[in-house]
């Protein structure tokens, strides 16, 4: 299913509606329409930057479509606001001061190549986002990263290695499984503000 602006504006309001509602002890308000129009399983993650200096202040979620969209953007939304380990959980004051961000992704796609190098012309920067796995260790990076970072494809494929704590050229082991996938993201401008799609992100940023 693809998903359309309107739906992504309603993810952004619910991923920051229950992130306020948990810090205001609230008893979590889930709108019908919600549960019932995102039962697709998905794999999303929930982006908190500070604002206006686009700095992360947390990233998590869920690459593999094991919930229904709208059970993991709520616990996505959570995680990345109060238990993402690099960074103290999110209080109060700083609400007006970070903006929201949810990526729905595509089923991570295994590539398979014959040679490393392969995956240098295979690989689409602002296109794809990667995901690899090697031994019980597995890193991922979201499509909008490298093109924020100015990464080429290499400095993109070591940076998922760092991230999953390998050597970051294990991707040139044709025993690492690096799966691409797509992505579509809808955020905030600023704190509350308008909501807009991937590409106005990234010029913002």
């Amino acid at each position: 299913m693809e998903y359309v602006f309107s739906q992504g504006e309603k993810l952004v309001k619910i991923a920051r509606k229950v992130v306020e509602d948990e810090l205001f002890d609230k008893k979590p308000d889930i709108p019908e329409w919600f549960t019932k129009g995102f039962q697709e399983n998905r794999g999303v993650f929930t982006t908190i930057r500070t604002s206006p200096e686009s700095e992360l202040r947390g990233c998590t979620g869920f690459p593999l479509p094991t919930h229904s969209l709208w059970k993991a953007l709520i616990k996505s939304a959570l995680q990345t606001a109060f238990n993402d380990n690099r960074f103290s959980p999110l209080s109060i004051h700083e609400l007006e001061m970070v903006t929201f961000e949810v990526t729905i992704l595509t089923t991570p796609e295994r590539l398979i190549v014959k040679s490393p190098e392969e995956y240098i012309n295979t690989i689409e920067i602002g296109k794809d986002g990667i995901l690899i796995r090697l031994g019980g260790y597995s890193g991922i990076l979201l499509p909008q990263v490298p093109l924020k970072e100015k990464w080429d494809v290499e400095t993109f494929l070591n940076a998922v290695c760092y991230k999953a704590h390998l050597p970051v050229d294990s991707w040139r082991n044709l025993k690492t499984e690096v799966l691409r996938f797509q992505g579509k993201t809808f955020g905030e401008k600023y704190p509350r503000g308008e909501i807009v799609e991937h590409k106005e992100l990234v010029s913002i940023g």
